[in-house]
């Protein structure tokens, strides 16, 4: 755009140029073609010694060639006629041509016969450098408040010329003076200045039709870049993604090497004992190791559950449908599923809803969380200790809290939990084993519903797992009646 408007100023400034020196060159051939035209009507007089016209009471001899003989003279009919040379005719016409056409013309000498033809100072100074030397001078004069243009050419001494200027002292070939032709520039000037319009606005209509055109190519570029930056940044994002879908299979391959490996050996072992020494065992023994074997595969059946639940949710397999839902009837039932386990470590576990608050959610993705966060809970608190599931309002989202006094968690753990690659797994305080999975599953449920999770935690002083869930218009109402009641 910047060198363009560059070029377009400057063809303008050519332009207006070009119109000047135009302008320049039409007043000069005007002047000029003006200049030979009295030289050459006057050279005609000239050659004939100046012509007889009749005296009136508006022309009367001119008294300044009284020095002439036979200057009047009376013809046979008895009409009374005076001469008139090239001189006094030339100013008889420009007067005559200042009325009718508005041009100037002026004879003048530094010798003049009639004081009328005294130079002024700009005449002057070209009639003294036509005597060093100089054929013509041009000048810009202002007359009577209006702008002429002056062409000067010398008046060259000849034998015809002698009649009346010998009695001055000149002879053939001198400069006895110039011929000042003066033209009106103001119709000139408008020509010029309506052209140089004309031009303005054919160039600005030519920068306008180029600078649309490349704002066009620029527009269709930027278009053009931003769709391959788009593509390269999904191109980026499918290598992430297919970055993370390695690490994935390493997990998944790790966890199935190693997490399925234990309890499957289990089984195996145990069920190799009672196969081949079950008429040795006692009833005691073959019911410590069933025990055994359904531990084992209970631990494995868990595996393979959040295993298979986790691949659902990654595939976009698991449908997304939430509703209004009571937190309170929610809780209770999370509870209810895992008293057996905190009844057995002596845990209690309590909820707390002041507000009464009713959530926006999927029921099966929010019982999962809330399962898994309190299933965490329990496996690493002491026995005696406490888990408490609590519901808080603000005018932004839900938050809902699982906290407990267990043994907490250090603090370069935290950042790791909710990360596939570095999924930590940690016997609990009854040496009970995980997959780390639940975690991962929990934030992404979270996630599903647009909401954020986080832990605070201290070692050896317990934890706290909190996590959002917006609200919507419905929620709203509904929270809002029951608070009115």
């Amino acid at each position: 755009m910047g060198l363009w408007t560059l070029s377009i100023a400057f063809a303008i400034y050519r332009s207006i140029a070009e119109r000047k020196q135009q302008y320049e060159e039409n007043l000069k051939i005007v002047a000029r073609i003006s200049y030979e035209k009295d030289l050459l009507y006057r050279k005609w007089v000239s050659i004939h010694g100046g012509v007889y016209v009749p005296i009136t009471k508006t022309f009367r001899p001119n008294p300044h060639l009284s020095f002439i003989k036979n200057r009047d003279v009376i013809t046979i009919n008895g009409d009374s006629l005076t001469l008139v040379n090239p001189a006094f005719m030339t100013r008889q016409i420009y007067e005559l041509g200042k009325d009718e056409y508005g041009a100037i013309g002026h004879l003048s000498s530094l010798k003049p016969i009639n004081s009328f033809n005294a130079p002024n100072k700009s005449e002057k100074q070209a009639l003294l450098r036509f005597e060093k030397g100089d054929t013509l001078f041009v000048t810009n004069d202002t007359i009577n408040r209006e702008v002429f243009y002056t062409y000067v050419r010398p008046f060259i001494t000849e034998l015809n010329c002698l009649k009346c200027h010998a009695q001055q002292g000149y002879k053939v070939g001198d400069i006895r003076g110039a011929l000042f032709t003066a033209v009106p520039t103001k119709e000139f000037l408008q020509m010029k200045n309506e052209e140089i319009k004309s031009s303005l606005k054919s160039f600005l209509f030519i920068w306008f039709i180029g600078s649309g055109l490349i704002l066009l190519v620029m527009y269709n570029l930027q278009k053009q870049v931003k769709a391959r930056k788009i593509a390269d940044e999904t191109i980026v994002q499918r290598n992430t993604a297919l970055r993370q879908l390695n690490i994935d299979k390493d997990r998944f391959i790790s966890i199935l090497g190693h997490d399925l490996k234990n309890p499957f050996n289990n089984i195996l072992g145990f069920s190799e004992i009672l196969t081949g020494e079950i008429e040795k065992l006692n009833k005691e023994e073959i019911k410590d190791i069933a025990g055994n074997i359904n531990k084992s595969a209970n631990i494995t059946n868990n595996l393979l559950e959040d295993i298979l639940m986790w691949a659902r949710v990654q595939n976009g397999n698991l449908v997304f449908q939430p509703h209004i839902l009571c937190l309170e009837d929610i809780f209770k039932n999370v509870i209810e599923v895992l008293r057996p386990g905190a009844y057995a470590k002596g845990i209690t576990i309590s909820f707390s809803n002041p507000d009464q608050i009713n959530a926006y959610a999927d029921k099966d993705m929010l019982k999962t969380i809330l399962l898994n966060l309190v299933s965490n809970a329990i496996k690493f608190t002491n026995n005696g200790g406490a888990i408490n599931i609590n519901a808080q309002g603000n005018p932004e989202n839900l938050i809902i809290s699982v906290s407990d006094n267990g043994i907490g968690m250090q603090k370069e753990d935290l950042s790791k939990l909710f990360n596939i690659s570095e999924v930590i797994t940690t016997k609990g305080t009854a040496n009970e084993t995980g997959t780390g999975l639940g975690l991962l599953l929990c934030k992404d449920f979270v996630e599903k519903h647009g909401g954020k999770i986080w832990v605070e935690s201290e070692f050896g002083k317990g934890s706290d797992f909190k996590f959002t869930l917006p609200f919507n218009a419905e929620t709203d109402k509904v929270n809002v009646a029951k608070n009115v009641v």
